[in-house]
């Protein structure tokens, strides 16, 4: 049933040098488009843009001329607009925004008026607006938000009233709520959501003036899991709803005031993995957020030592994550979110030293990338899905046993970007890898209230078959799937949460779907076996209503990027 497109890539695992001498710092994909921060010695610190190849990859805007820096920071991507933080000498710190050219970069609001600084961080989308903090002389650090425009962008919520500070941080979408942290002199450092127009404390779990510091928010599913100490059970792991219902404490993994200190929360279905400390050391767990439900999954490290797990990142069901097992050093270990399934994968370095991996990336839905650090290739780029036959190194810029020191690895349009130094130059550059048949999720659906619609896919291998599934709160309505081409000239923004990605100038194909009494709805779509087709790429979009959820009051999904191969 696939509409197959005309686009031709090059084949897997052939590492390309893109730019030059920029030492590419804080790569963003953009559905699609990479932004980062590059280093010119004509222009300075300065943002850039790639598509993952020489021609696509530009300097957008040298908004500080010459050899002076912006330094572009937090690229976020808001329907068809990237949103990122820069300074000039005229407006300090402030928040910019383009729509992938210089004549569309403009400067969303000087916040704080004239040279001094706002300084906007923690930037995170929910229900159509971006959110930050940002400061001004009068209301300090407080919560701020905007739809792109300067009449838009206003301050949300004064916490603690007239100059003093909230601080909110670690912003986090959870359905089509915004939930953060923020203090006050009363109830110290909580949590607390909003819907844009109402702002509530979600609980004084360390009750008055105290603070239960939550921190990493992670939403799965209906559930928010967070890490927080409300006094009496040290810092553990806790939850809350959809809605922001009053937290529940998930498990006392330490015992009584002792702290488990979970962290490196990352989301497998809808169980979360982490890493916690007992009297076995520091060790990966897994909750689906009930008591009993939440176990070690393996003493890797056995007795008190301690194996230091993660950072983690998806592979089709499993996980995969570093961790150190007394023996082998730092290493390569999966889990399916079991005891029996948790494994060592491959001992890249031989001996106890370990291959001190990093930078690790979900790609598509069966494969991760990485460095690591060997004595017989230096840092270099690996691959893995889980198995040891399938852990290889893929990008070796610096062929034996020099180090390329390769980093920063982001996934967009199909391509695994990073940055790398080569023998040619000491200063790092831009390199690309065709990642093979991936799947990559675009954006985000867009719904009024709950759970957005959520569309994905198997990743398109050649002679294989693809379900598609659509996952939505909403049963027995009726829509369409959209399957075409990626967009050419950026993504077609209706305003408020709605997006377009599939390019509406070009044939697009559209098959009927009914999402059922349970909100779901799936089709199996077979791929050819047709090495003509490696690199071809289509986007793919649901649709279903009548909804609630203007302009087109209905509900639109979030698109999927299908890069074919045969590997």
């Amino acid at each position: 049933m696939l509409l197959i497109s005309a686009l031709a890539s090059p084949a897997v695992c052939q590492a390309t040098r893109i730019a030059d001498r920029l030492d590419p710092q804080g790569a963003y994909d953009a559905a699609g488009v990479t932004y980062f921060a590059g280093n010119d010695a004509a222009t300075g610190v300065e943002v850039y843009r790639t598509n993952g190849t020489t021609a696509g990859t530009q300097l957008l805007i040298d908004l500080v001329p010459g050899s002076g820096s912006s330094s572009p920071r937090d690229f976020t991507l808001l329907r068809a607009t990237v949103f990122f933080v820069a300074t000039t000498p005229a407006t300090g710190t402030e928040l910019y925004a383009t729509n992938g050219a210089a004549s569309s970069t403009w400067l969303v609001k000087d916040i704080n008026p004239g040279a001094a600084s706002s300084n906007p961080k923690a930037l995170a989308v929910a229900h159509g607006f971006l959110y930050f903090q940002a400061e001004t002389a009068t209301n300090g650090i407080e919560l701020w938000r905007t739809d792109g425009t300067t009449a838009g962008t206003e301050l949300l919520v004064d916490l603690v009233p007239g100059t003093g500070s909230s601080e909110p941080s670690d912003l986090t979408r959870h359905g089509n709520f915004l939930f953060f942290t923020a203090w006050t002199p009363t109830s110290g450092r909580e949590l607390y959501v909003t819907d844009g127009t109402f702002t509530r404390m979600v609980a004084d779990l360390s009750s008055g003036s105290s603070s239960s510091s939550p921190t990493q928010l992670l939403s799965v599913g209906k559930q928010l899991f967070f890490v927080a100490d409300d006094g009496s059970s040290g810092v553990e792991l806790w939850k809350t709803d959809l809605f922001g219902g009053f937290p529940k404490l998930v498990k006392d993994i330490g015992t009584g005031a002792v702290s488990g200190a979970p962290h490196a929360l990352v989301a497998l279905g809808n169980r979360v993995l982490f890493a916690a400390t007992t009297n076995d050391g520091q060790e990966p767990w897994v909750s689906d957020g009930t008591e009993t439900g939440t176990t070690m999954l393996k003493d890797i490290a056995a007795g008190s030592g301690s194996s230091n797990p993660g950072p983690f990142a998806r592979v089709g069901s499993s996980v995969v994550f570093a961790a150190d097992d007394g023996t082998s050093g730092s290493e390569l270990w999966v889990s399916d979110g079991t005891p029996s399934g948790t494994k060592m994968v491959k001992e890249l370095e031989s001996g106890s030293s370990g291959s001190a991996i990093a930078d690790l990336i979900s790609v598509g839905g069966r494969m991760a990338y990485f460095t690591a650090n060997t004595t017989t290739n230096g840092r270099e780029v690996w691959r893995t899905d889980g198995t040891a036959t399938g852990t290889v190194l893929v990008g070796e810029v610096r062929t034996g046993t020099d180090s390329s020191n390769a980093g920063g690895l982001v996934f967009s349009y199909g391509r695994v970007l990073f940055a790398a130094t080569d023998s040619s130059d000491p200063t790092r550059q831009l390199w690309a890898l065709e990642a093979g048949a991936t799947t990559h999720e675009v954006g985000l659906g867009a719904k009024n209230v709950g759970l957005l619609p959520h569309l994905t896919c198997d990743d398109p291998v050649l002679g294989t078959n693809a379900t598609i599934t659509l996952t939505t709160d909403y049963g027995a309505l009726s829509g369409f799937l959209f399957i075409g081409f990626p967009s050419r000239n950026g993504h077609l923004d209706l305003n408020w949460a709605s997006t377009i990605y599939v390019e509406l100038t070009l044939p697009v194909a559209m098959f009927p779907l009914n999402t059922g009494p349970l909100g779901t709805w799936s089709v199996v779509g077979s791929i050819p076996n047709d090495n003509s087709l490696i690199g071809e790429r289509l986007m793919l979009q649901a649709g279903y209503g009548p909804t609630g959820n203007p302009p087109l009051y209905a509900d639109l999904t979030n698109g999927l990027l299908l890069t074919f191969d045969a590997n």
